[in-house]
């Protein structure tokens, strides 16, 4: 069974608020960029991975809470204390920020190699990448957008 983080939730002002993750993984939150001389501030969503996520100052200690792919949640910290992670979440978001870290390395090589204006090779050895696939750190690693946390 494959159980992706879809999102991650927290305690604030005795709500719970739900963020989701984007397309690249990662958590949105807002960070304030620069104090206004008229008393105000200019802030903007800053993309956190699910660890910085729950090791934020304001999140940690703020119950969090992982909703996956399946329908079921995993509290991150024991009784929501933040001395006690729980394998199993920090697993999950570990795997999670792992994929979405290759994901990310793939993306970008294979924007870098098309940049260059190279011509598009044959695929090697009946693989559909197209590319050679020894310029891939991960060749031997199954990748499958699915993982399973069992």
């Amino acid at each position: 069974m494959s159980r992706k983080i879809v999102s991650i939730s927290f305690l604030y002002a005795d709500e719970r608020i739900r963020i989701d993750a984007d397309k690249g993984g990662k958590f949105p939150l807002p960070k304030i960029k620069r104090r206004l001389l008229s008393g105000g501030s200019v802030s903007y969503m800053h993309p956190y991975t699910a660890k910085q996520f729950i090791e934020h100052e304001k999140i940690k200690y703020a119950d969090p809470v992982l909703a996956l792919s399946d329908g079921s949640k995993l509290r991150v910290f024991l009784s929501a204390d933040p001395t006690g992670p729980v394998v199993e979440s920090i697993s999950a978001i570990e795997i999670h920020d792992r994929i979405h870290n290759l994901k990310t390395r793939l993306l970008k090589n294979s924007k870098k190699s098309s940049a260059k204006g190279g011509s598009k090779k044959k695929p090697v050895n009946g693989t559909k990448r197209g590319k050679d696939n020894s310029n891939y750190p991960f060749f031997d690693f199954e990748y499958d957008d699915d993982y399973d946390i069992d």
